[in-house]
């Protein structure tokens, strides 16, 4: 079968695709990050196509496919590239760069944020403006049918904090290691988020990281092993107050 659908099939719940097998039934893939996964990488796929066709760089069929077993090896962090998708311009760049952030889903083999923590985010960023407009009402914040508490919210806040965090401190100090913005940035975004390629001319799809020196190559380990152990886990592990205890 097509890698495109395994790399899909892999970026969703494991434990909600066993549920599937087991009971045989649709209404069980109704998972909100599901939704929103599947929402963003069909609609990525498709304008990102659109705008390829419409520059005139290939027809709208083979646009549609290179866009979609990229976009999906970026969303899936599988780590393949079928062409240099940054030779596609400026519109392509960037819609990658915000990819890179996105990930798949919880319990999934994908890395990034993840769908999930962004649902969540958002109902609290919407539940915060409307705070602010009736202050004395009382909201929940809500994933799908169920309420999110306190604990999970503040654990989702965190997470987002921390990621951002170390992704502005990897960029700053390979800056200071003497690379431009681009490779600064997308290094240690593909690192955090474990995606595999980059952007720009050394790390961008047609190039590797076979050019960074040790440090360069330890920070991003690091990071790597962050992203993918989960930042928050990890964090705990290493604070003295965790093995006091």
């Amino acid at each position: 079968m097509d890698c495109r659908f395994f790399m899909t099939l892999c970026s969703l719940p494991f434990s909600i695709l066993i549920l599937f097998v087991v009971r045989g039934r649709l209404d069980t893939l109704r998972d909100p990050q599901i939704m929103l996964f599947l929402s963003y990488l069909l609609i990525a796929t498709f304008v990102l196509a659109l705008y390829i066709s419409l520059d005139g760089q290939m027809d709208f069929v083979t646009a549609l496919t290179q866009s979609f077993f990229n976009v999906s090896s970026i969303l899936s962090t599988t780590g393949y590239a079928s062409t240099d998708y940054t030779a596609w311009g400026g519109f392509a760049i960037v819609m990658v760069f915000f990819l890179t952030f996105m990930g798949g889903c919880s319990g999934s083999t994908a890395g990034g944020i993840k769908a999930y923590r962004f649902l969540i985010l958002f109902n609290m960023l919407s539940t915060g403006m409307k705070k602010l407009i009736y202050p004395n009402a009382v909201y929940s914040i809500r994933y799908g049918r169920l309420g999110v508490d306190s604990e999970t919210q503040r654990a989702v806040s965190m997470f987002f904090s921390a990621f951002i965090l170390l992704w502005a401190f990897g960029s700053l100090a390979m800056a200071a290691f003497g690379y431009d913005l681009t490779t600064a940035i997308s290094a240690v975004l593909t690192a955090l988020s474990n995606v595999g390629p980059g952007l720009g001319d050394i790390i961008g799809p047609a190039g590797n990281f076979s050019t960074f020196a040790d440090p360069e190559l330890y920070l991003l380990s690091i990071l790597m092993l962050l992203g993918r152990l989960e930042i928050l886990t990890v964090a705990v592990i290493l604070m003295p107050m965790y093995w006091r205890g």
